[in-house]
């Protein structure tokens, strides 16, 4: 393979005095980008109809392979630019899909980053409704911690994002 200088990257460490972040999940399913201007609540639009209960497939209907992002920073305008061969609209929703496992059921806290509208379904259930715009600056890996069940064993996670200026990009981190 490629030597250590060519692939080495360097990482956003938290800045939380706890150090509790840790590394995020960083392999995602993506489908999008759907043009959204003129849609005047893009959140509430059905780009994919019955988006809180998908279960997508890698290279089906849409979505993409499975990704391996690099970064706690899914960046998501990054990809869409990188691997559509069309113009990318300044208005836009993306969707990002991961599986991930729990050794019980609890309660988990998800530290999330966004600067624009998101949501996010766990299991089908909408635990994070976020429409309005936020500080997100460069160098944090989240600016909301919330709480939700997880269930034991495998549990479905999907974001919704809205994007219509500056970076294109989230973090979430399941602790």
């Amino acid at each position: 393979g490629a030597s250590l200088e060519k692939t080495r990257r360097r990482f956003i460490k938290s800045s939380s005095p706890q150090g509790d972040y840790g590394q995020s999940n960083r392999e995602w399913l993506i489908a999008g980008p759907f043009p959204a201007a003129g849609i005047a609540n893009p959140m509430a639009h059905p780009f994919i109809p019955d988006e809180d209960r998908l279960m997508p497939l890698p290279n089906r209907n849409g979505w993409s392979a499975p990704i391996y992002f690099t970064d706690d920073r899914i960046d998501l305008g990054d990809y869409f630019t990188r691997n559509q061969k069309k113009a990318i609209p300044d208005k836009m929703v993306g969707y990002a899909f991961t599986l991930f496992d729990a050794p019980r059921d609890q309660e988990a806290e998800f530290w999330i980053g966004t600067d624009e509208a998101m949501r996010i379904y766990l299991n089908g259930e909408l635990i994070y409704d976020q429409s309005q715009t936020s500080l997100f600056p460069n160098g944090t890996l989240y600016n909301e911690i919330i709480k939700a069940r997880i269930k034991a064993g495998e549990n479905r996670l999907l974001v919704k994002t809205v994007q219509t200026e500056g970076y294109y990009h989230f973090s979430l981190n399941i602790c």
